[in-house]
């Protein structure tokens, strides 16, 4: 091997030896080397079962992405809604309880001559002289009218209750909304770095190929290397830029999922950490049955059961009579030739008794039971879903931590056999193809070690999930 060829090799191996691939921000290629691997030590111990469970990776670029997340996503925000549509809800329920109070006015014209037809005939005789009575009269009156239903058996103060129920549960599928946004947008953010991450390791794996290449025209042009070689070397530089494309689309594509979870438009950019954290996961010190006590959306499940037991009483009651009271004062008048008013007064009471309606009131009753027994058949779908949640996620936990070990030891040995092909290529021993083939398994170690980290991620996202409690 000539001077040149030589120089090229010490200067593309021993670079790619060296440097470590970064997990690049942007996805335009290479950037500087990052330092060696956390200790146990420095890894982030991210505690289980926190409201702002995200804070442990200790990410600012995320730590932002969630507060905005949180106040900007439509599907939070209509949960915000729901919340104020039972604020309204009370706001009516509460009215049956109070008096109803209106001030009535009315007034009424009619011709004269109707009055004689009603009552008989105007009267006849009197004063030949007297001017005869207007064509027209008019009656009217004005009146303070204040009713009052008596809530003899407390079904209105149970539908009161019942409609608190359901604002209690509109705030916990509100708070519920709130956890999986926050779950979402991790997901999605550490998604967008993983896939950065894989963009810089084919960029530079394309780069190395590409200095092979070159090394490989060289050392044919100085008789040391076949054709065969050079065209098995353009195959595989080939076959590498067809994964830039996909490792492209894979970022476009979280970051606008990214993008639409902030209801942000789809190509919006966001900045992110350079590289996926160092976990070290802690185990759960509380009870997972108290922390599923905590979820929101088992605390949503529990007072739409209270809401729904609540209504059935009230079904139940409307077989009970009812008892109204009424009072009203006013002023009426009456005006043909002159005016003539009268203020009056009234008080009463109404009772009502059912007694047959076509089985309404007995239809729904049987409609309330068995919106109970939904509602609590629901709280415990919930809570088993709950519980599978968190043993899948404990167990995906340990399961894809031991995939990362797996994944780390894939990649020492893979540095190793580089290491040993690449002294032995500069001493003649070693064909070129091997010591590529080398660096090619180290550089799909680094992509299965990026992968098996953003899974043990994903399981420690999937556990805050099923553990946390609201967010605010």
């Amino acid at each position: 091997m000539g001077l040149p060829s030589t120089a090229l090799v010490v200067v593309a191996l021993t670079g790619m030896a060296i440097a470590q691939p970064s997990l690049a921000s942007s996805p335009e290629g290479p950037g500087e080397p990052q330092p060696d691997r956390p200790t146990q030590a420095e890894a982030l111990r991210l505690e289980q079962g926190s409201a702002q469970w995200w804070q442990g990776f200790e990410d600012a670029h995320l730590d932002a992405l969630v507060e905005a997340g949180l106040s900007q996503n439509l599907d939070v925000r209509a949960a915000e809604l729901r919340v104020a549509e039972s604020e309204a809800a009370i706001t009516q329920q509460r009215a049956p309880l109070l008096p109803r109070v209106s001030w009535d006015s009315t007034i009424n014209l009619g011709p004269t001559a109707s009055l004689g037809f009603q009552f008989g005939g105007l009267p006849s005789g009197g004063d030949p002289n007297a001017e005869p009575p207007p064509d027209v009269y008019w009656t009217g009156s004005s009146v303070l009218n204040v009713s009052l239903e008596l809530d003899l058996t407390g079904r209105r103060v149970l539908d009161l209750r019942a409609s608190r129920d359901d604002r209690s549960a509109a705030r916990a599928e509100h708070a519920s909304s709130q956890v999986t946004i926050a779950s979402s947008i991790t997901q999605a953010y550490y998604d967008l770095v993983a896939a950065r991450a894989r963009l810089r390791v084919v960029d530079e794996q394309i780069a190395t190929v590409e200095a092979l290449v070159e090394l490989t025209q060289q050392r044919l042009a100085d008789g040391g290397a076949r054709a065969t070689d050079l065209l098995q070397q353009r195959q595989q530089l080939a076959s590498t830029q067809t994964l830039r494309p996909q490792a492209q689309a894979q970022v476009r594509a979280f970051s606008q999922q990214l993008a639409v979870l902030l209801a942000e438009s789809p190509d919006t950019q966001h900045e992110s950490a350079d590289a996926l954290p160092e976990l070290l996961l802690a185990a759960g010190a509380e009870d997972a049955e108290l922390a599923l006590d905590r979820r929101p959306d088992m605390v949503a499940a529990e007072h739409r059961v209270r809401a729904a037991e609540r209504r059935e009483k009230v079904a139940r009651r409307e077989f009970a009579p009812s008892l109204s009271v009424s009072a009203n004062a006013g002023i009426q008048a009456f005006a043909i030739s002159e005016v003539s008013d009268q203020w009056y007064w009234g008080a009463g009471a109404s009772l009502s008794v059912p007694i047959f309606a076509g089985g309404q009131r007995i239809g729904a009753l049987r409609q309330r039971e068995a919106q109970t027994a939904s509602s609590r058949n629901e709280v415990a779908r919930v809570r088993l879903e709950a519980q599978r949640q968190v043993a899948d996620a404990r167990a995906a936990q340990g399961e894809r931590l031991a995939i990362v070990e797996a994944s780390l030891a894939e990649l020492e040995v893979a540095e190793q056999t580089y290491l040993a092909l690449r002294e032995r290529y500069f001493e003649g021993d070693a064909d070129v193809l091997n010591l590529l083939s080398a660096l090619t398994s180290r550089q799909q170690a680094e992509l299965n070690l990026i992968t098996a980290r953003r899974d043990l991620i994903t399981a420690h996202i999937d556990l805050q999930r099923a553990l946390a409690p609201a967010t605010t």
